[in-house]
């Protein structure tokens, strides 16, 4: 006869099973409602540059030139697609659906291993039903990949610093280096991550040397290939030429914090791009009239990157599928109610764990810290908040088992456990 442990290990294996169910089911009746437009410009780019990487034009827009104006890792991703034969938006779209389902499952084992079985379920089914989550597969953008690469990184590291395992934590480094592919800003999170091991790790400094190195090696084989070739295509081993403009469009004083994207280019700017053909020309432009502008006004500067600090924890990111779907409203009560609710069970659940628990989540604020602080100085789009939403999720399920009574459960590793 099967035992108590084994009827309730089936139990969570069915019921995880009903979560991804209906995972899938909502991100496929949205996408289904969706057409055969691409609104973004970025998605248009994104597209763009997968089909010229396909048809052998190599890693160029439509001027033909070698650009580095969107990191690699999305579009690579995109040419993988089409190669296998999905070039449509909604066979990519499709494609994303299975990304986020896998993240999912990633969120689930990852939070397993921090918090135990009940806490993954909770964690699973939160990114099941969470609506921006629901969302982000409809749109053509890295947002979604990036997340699994995000989560799935954070889950490798924890798991290779638990068993002091050099070969994982070079493999995880190698999912960071393309998830800083992906979305460049990654790297600062990458950098939150060797902080937080050089403070925070168990063991020794020449170990924690060592597993950082391993780390960052990992990351290193995948973004030196790409650097090398902007060296050698562009003149500067750089990862994405748009950070002059994000930093010139989160810093201009005619620009919106909420939809900043709206301030036009300067014709006399335009002009001057133009006429050098040269997108590090454009860049070292913009990056040098936004230093402009906070050295004209640095009290104005120090105002507008607090606030924009505080924006990008906004309760009701905007949703990033409105130019699709005409719902917006609704989208925006919905993530209203959800997010909040997610915060207070965060803080619930960090106050309430234990010490060596706390110290590992404590990885998640750093993550936050560090993302809000290099967005409040640069462009703010509350959707590039999303991917952290991931470990939000995680704790705020944490602290969820926390608000009943606890019930004796086996678990293979006790919450916080080395």
């Amino acid at each position: 006869m099967p035992t108590m442990s084994g009827l309730r290990k089936n139990r969570r294996t069915q019921l995880f099973f009903m979560i991804l169910a209906g995972a899938f089911i909502a991100r496929f009746l949205l996408i289904a409602r969706l057409d055969q437009r691409v609104v973004y410009s970025d998605e248009q780019k994104n597209l763009l540059l997968a089909a010229n990487l396909t048809g052998g034009a190599g890693y160029v827009l439509a001027d033909g030139k070698p650009t580095a104006v969107i990191p690699a890792g999305y579009p690579l991703w995109l040419a993988a697609l089409r190669m296998a034969g999905l070039t449509g938006p909604a066979q990519v779209r499709l494609a994303q659906l299975v990304i986020s389902l896998a993240t999912i499952v990633f969120v689930a084992f990852f939070s397993r291993m921090l918090f135990g079985s009940s806490a993954a379920l909770l964690a699973a089914a939160g990114c099941a039903l969470y609506p921006y989550f629901i969302f982000l597969p409809g749109t053509i953008l890295a947002t979604t990949l990036y997340s699994m690469l995000l989560v799935l990184g954070a889950w490798m590291y924890m798991e290779a610093v638990n068993t002091n395992n050099n070969k994982m934590m070079f493999f995880g480094g190698m999912v960071w280096g393309w998830a800083v592919l992906t979305v460049t800003t990654a790297i600062v999170l990458a950098g939150a991550t060797v902080v937080w091991h050089l403070r925070h790790a168990s063991g020794s400094r020449g170990e924690k040397l060592r597993l950082a190195g391993c780390f960052l090696a990992g990351m290193l084989l995948l973004l030196a290939p790409w650097m090398v070739r902007n060296q050698h295509k562009l003149g500067r081993p750089l990862l994405a030429t748009n950070g002059g403009y994000n930093l010139w469009l989160g810093n201009n004083p005619a620009a919106d914090i909420e939809a900043p994207c709206g301030v036009p280019t300067p014709p006399a700017m335009d002009e001057r791009i133009i006429r050098s053909g040269s997108e590090l020309y454009a860049d070292s432009l913009f990056s040098a009239t936004a230093r402009a502008y906070i050295a004209a006004e640095p009290g104005a500067f120090a105002k507008r990157t607090l606030l924009k600090g505080l924006f990008f924890w906004r309760l009701d990111p905007s949703p990033v599928t409105a130019s699709y779907l005409s719902r917006g409203e609704l989208v925006r009560i919905l993530g209203l109610i959800t997010f909040l609710p997610l915060l207070i069970l965060t803080f619930w659940g960090y106050i309430k764990a234990p010490p060596q628990l706390k110290k590992r989540m404590a990885l998640f604020f750093y993550y936050a810290l560090a993302y809000t602080a290099v967005h409040a100085v640069m462009i703010i789009k509350v959707r590039l908040r999303l991917p952290l939403d991931h470990f939000i999720i995680m704790m705020a399920a944490y602290g969820l088992t926390l608000v009943r009574p606890p019930r004796p459960e086996p678990e293979e590793r006790m919450p916080g456990s080395a």
